[in-house]
């Protein structure tokens, strides 16, 4: 009976993941960005977001792979990265190459309707940053 109950669970758990997955797929825009320190939360890019002079946005594809494109680094012209994303319980994992080689970021994401929050704390605790994105809408042209 353990045994059926264990494996009933683990199938639930995998079709949660693949249906966050699915909604996770998608071209995602940044729409906030925050740092929160022992002195409090500062909110960051906001005014540069709004006006079009930040862009952050993450194309999350079906297939595991994975482009991002961003300015934040502070050039003038945005920078494009290629990788790969997967999921792991809450965590999103995402590889870029960056300069030709990979760099790994771990990511708690909380996902709800069309907003996405990306959170992860510096190791010694005292920085977390939380990035908040909006899925893009997809328009789709209809045939005459």
């Amino acid at each position: 009976m353990k045994t059926y109950i264990t494996l009933i669970v683990l199938i639930i758990t995998s079709s949660l993941s693949r249906a966050q997955e699915k909604d996770l797929v998608g071209t995602w825009n940044i729409i906030g960005s925050a740092y929160t320190t022992i002195n409090g939360t500062d909110r960051i890019m906001e005014d540069q977001i709004r006006s079009g002079n930040t862009i952050d946005d993450i194309l999350l594809m079906e297939d595991g792979n994975l482009k991002e494109i961003s300015n934040s680094s502070g050039s003038a012209t945005p920078d494009t990265f290629k990788g790969t994303w997967n999921l792991s319980g809450d965590k999103l994992l995402l590889t870029l190459n960056i300069n030709d080689r990979p760099v790994k970021f771990e990511w708690k994401y909380n996902l709800s309707d069309d907003i996405l929050i990306l959170s992860r704390t510096n190791p010694a605790g005292t920085l977390t940053i939380a990035n908040t994105f909006r899925k893009k809408e997809v328009r789709l042209t209809q045939q005459p």
